[in-house]
């Protein structure tokens, strides 16, 4: 991940300078043009112009993706994470109902902004597996070992050749490709991780699971 950070970071700086390039030539081929009252010319500078905007809205989108900011840890009630994180995307549910099921109070020593990312970016997984709606179903629980946060969906599975790619960097099989960059699970991976745990998947046709497992001795603090 922090492979990723860097490399698209230096991506984007360099991609950034030749855009400014691009502006300055537009400019002048427009100084030009309107000398020259060139109206084709004109239109044409106005089309390249309009394609550089468009990069430009891009690269701040992708760039607001791999953005990682320092941890800011403390305890938290993760009942009160995730009711916070399904409000901030109740309009979007449409078809589709949430059920909780708290079972176990969930107290984890965590960045809250981070495991809210990952909350939502979970339950946007979900709505899109399930186009016709369906139902989601939060639930906390544990072990002996282990906080157990399960996230799972009604939608339509993933099959067995996607599963073991889904973790993996730029990694996505979502329609609308141009919005969907793939890292959004390996971001999730990568919180989950940096804060002691891991995530294990289940998958059938009727539905997807996502359990996120922490050590109950990593967060006695």
């Amino acid at each position: 991940m922090q492979s990723i950070f860097i490399g698209t970071a230096m991506l984007n700086h360099k991609l950034k300078n030749d855009i400014s390039k691009l502006q300055l030539f537009c400019r002048r081929m427009e100084q030009y043009a309107n000398e020259q009252h060139d109206n084709e010319l004109l239109s044409n500078i106005q089309n390249i112009q309009e394609v550089v905007q468009h990069l430009q809205a891009t690269l701040s989108k992708f760039q607001s993706k791999i953005t990682f900011r320092s941890s800011e840890k403390k305890r938290e009630n993760m009942e009160e994470v995730m009711e916070e994180s399904i409000s901030s995307i109740r309009h979007m549910l449409n078809q589709i109902q949430i059920e909780t099921n708290y079972d176990s109070t969930i107290i984890l020593y965590c960045d809250k902004q981070q495991f809210k990312e990952v909350f939502v970016n979970m339950i946007l997984n979900a709505i899109e597996a399930m186009p016709n709606g369906g139902t989601i179903k939060v639930h906390f629980q544990e072990s002996f070992r282990y906080h157990i946060i399960q996230i799972s969906d009604t939608g339509t599975g993933i099959d067995k050749q996607t599963l073991p790619h889904i973790f993996e960097p730029f990694f996505t099989t979502k329609r609308a490709k141009s919005k969907n960059y793939g890292i959004g699970l390996t971001y999730c991976c990568y919180v989950v991780q940096q804060h002691g745990g891991f995530i294990e998947v289940e998958s059938e046709k009727c539905g997807t699971t996502f359990s996120l497992k922490f050590p109950k001795y990593s967060f006695l603090k």
